[in-house]
């Protein structure tokens, strides 16, 4: 569960957290809808973590397709 960071003008956290809310992978929180029913709702809604297929490693992802494309 998260609560994604939203000042001024930062959008990563929210573009990422709703990527990984729309595959199921975490619930995310409207930092400007925040309360105290809304997170124990967000709470009772989560499911126990499971493992995940996730490449964490993008940027050396990027170096080797980089790399590849390069030598091709």
């Amino acid at each position: 569960m998260i609560v994604p960071f939203a000042e001024g003008r930062e959008s990563e956290q929210g573009l990422r957290g709703r990527l990984l809310a729309e595959r199921g992978i975490l619930q995310l929180i409207d930092p400007d809808s925040l309360t105290a029913d809304r997170l124990v709702a967000a709470i009772d809604r989560a499911a126990a973590p499971t493992e995940l297929a996730l490449d964490l490693d993008g940027a050396a992802g990027t170096a080797r397709l980089l790399l590849e494309a390069v030598m091709r």
